[in-house]
């Protein structure tokens, strides 16, 4: 039989049994979009990630010693959070050889009680515009002239330059504006110069009006380091010359968190795998049984003239229909509820400190392509051993079953 033949016997076959053609969709469907989906979060955190290690531009962090999860939080996650140190390791870190840059960082959070800022809970931090090499490169818009005090907001607050923002009794002039990054360290965060976050602490133990910002003339959270050589080997060094400090490698960093997302959704990867094994094996019993009912069909097929490979690829042929229209189905379904409930989805993550980057469209459409693969392969491998079987039947003993 011609190809054309068998596919359009395979159609005509499967819409016989409709209710059993569409149990076998809707199961290859939910599978499918399970798959997608698992493929899709772990890209996201990936990417986020990636991202979030790759716009700090340190290859190392230098805080606090016991304080290398809170770190991670601020930095990865943007997660409001307060630890010092004194300002003097500075120095200490840059005679370090194989330190190309090192610039003091100083995290501040907004308070929630009396008057403080126009955004509450907000993460502030102080950088030492000097030095500094992880805000300024990210600057999408500024104001043609530097202001005497001004601050630098992230993209995802909803001001703009020249904008006044209210901060701990003063009222400050908004620079400029990061690039929109999909991360909350940059987009959620107030960047100020440090002698700026100094003065505020000063005056704010002063103004009963405002809340105590708790952050003594000195000190400061922590030092960003770019290197030239080997990273471990200069994190030691640090470790080794200036006491009272921890190093975290941005690689680590992004490691662990990798690591603690994987083990969150652990439980989807597996439902994932299970669902693709459970239909896989669902398929080659529901076509064990196909063949069992069509034996005589398949041996006067063979009595006209059909060959046995045209048999095995006419069942084949069924299966993959059956993949390329759940799968189909189940990418529609979950693309549609991604896109849908993304600023939900996003916010989750946000929550957990986990970053999140949506992958490009050509990311999801490989992703997608993947997971039809997928399908059709788990389709195939299922009616693969049935499909023999029918095939190698003698013509005359399946025209003569069931007499």
């Amino acid at each position: 039989m011609s190809k054309p033949k068998v596919v359009k016997l395979a159609f005509k076959n499967l819409k016989r049994k409709r209710f059993r053609t569409i149990t076998l969709i809707l199961a290859i469907a939910i599978a499918t979009a399970s798959l997608f989906s698992s493929i899709i979060i772990l890209r996201s955190v990936e990417q986020g990630l990636e991202s979030a290690v790759a716009r700090l531009g340190a290859d190392l962090v230098v805080v606090p010693e016991g304080y290398e999860k809170k770190a991670g939080n601020v930095l990865l996650g943007g997660e409001p959070s307060t630890f010092y140190m004194d300002s003097s390791v500075l120095e200490e870190i840059r005679k370090v050889p194989g330190v190309a840059k090192a610039s003091p960082q100083i995290f501040l959070q907004t308070s929630s009680y009396l008057i403080c800022c126009e955004v509450m809970e907000t993460l502030f931090i102080a950088y030492d515009p000097e030095t500094d090499f992880t805000v300024t490169p990210w600057i999408e818009s500024k104001l043609p002239y530097v202001p005497e005090e001004y601050v630098i907001t992230g993209g995802g607050i909803p001001v703009y330059e020249n904008f006044s923002m209210y901060i701990y009794g003063h009222w400050y002039v908004v620079y400029a504006r990061l690039h929109k990054t999909g991360l909350r360290y940059f987009d959620s965060t107030i960047f100020i110069p440090m002698n700026l976050a100094y003065t505020l602490a000063q005056e704010s133990q002063r103004n009963p009006r405002v809340a105590n910002l708790t952050l003594k003339l000195g000190k400061i959270s922590a030092v960003l380091v770019q290197v030239s050589g080997d990273a471990n080997q200069v994190a030691r060094q640090i470790e080794e010359r200036v006491p009272g400090v921890s190093v975290v490698m941005s690689s680590s960093m992004s490691a662990n968190a990798k690591a603690q997302a994987i083990a969150l959704f652990s439980s989807l990867i597996a439902i994932s795998a299970l669902l693709w094994v459970a239909n896989m094996l669902m398929i080659s019993a529901t076509f064990a049984t196909i063949a069992g009912e069509r034996r005589r069909e398949f041996g006067l097929l063979r009595a006209i003239g059909a060959k046995r490979g045209d048999i095995m690829r006419l069942m084949l042929y069924e299966a993959s229909l059956l993949a390329a229209i759940g799968a189909a189905l189940g990418l529609t379904v979950g693309t549609y509820i991604f896109f849908t409930f993304r600023e939900e989805v996003t916010k989750s993550f946000e929550k957990l400190l986990i970053p999140f980057f949506w992958p490009s469209a050509d990311a999801i459409l490989a992703t997608a392509l993947a997971a039809f693969a997928a399908a059709v392969v788990m389709a195939f491998l299922g009616a693969l051993y049935p499909a023999l079987s029918a095939a190698r039947e003698e013509p005359y003993a399946a025209i003569r079953y069931g007499e």
